[in-house]
């Protein structure tokens, strides 16, 4: 049994949002559900980006480089780090 992508895609968007959001498909109009999908999106590639940094520090670190120092940073430009905006 094959289902059609547009099947397919909706069942997506629904798992999502249950499953991130406890949001069921109803309780949602299309411009909302846009805007929760953009914002896993970017929360999904800010996290890929600081796991793919932790990764290569512990190769620099298991290779014999030397640890880079760790700076904190205030929330305005951690949000920036992070792609997103503050409106």
């Amino acid at each position: 049994m094959r289902l059609a992508p547009e099947a397919v895609i909706s069942a997506d968007w629904e798992e999502l949002l249950l499953s991130q959001y406890g949001l069921e498909a109803d309780e949602v109009d299309e411009i909302a559900r846009s805007i929760l999908v953009q914002a896993f999106i970017r929360r999904k590639k800010w996290e890929a980006r600081v796991e793919a940094v932790e990764l290569v520090n512990a190769l620099n670190e298991a290779l014999g480089g030397k640890k880079e120092q760790v700076r904190e940073v205030g929330p305005e430009e951690f949000m920036k780090i992070a792609g997103m905006e503050i409106k």
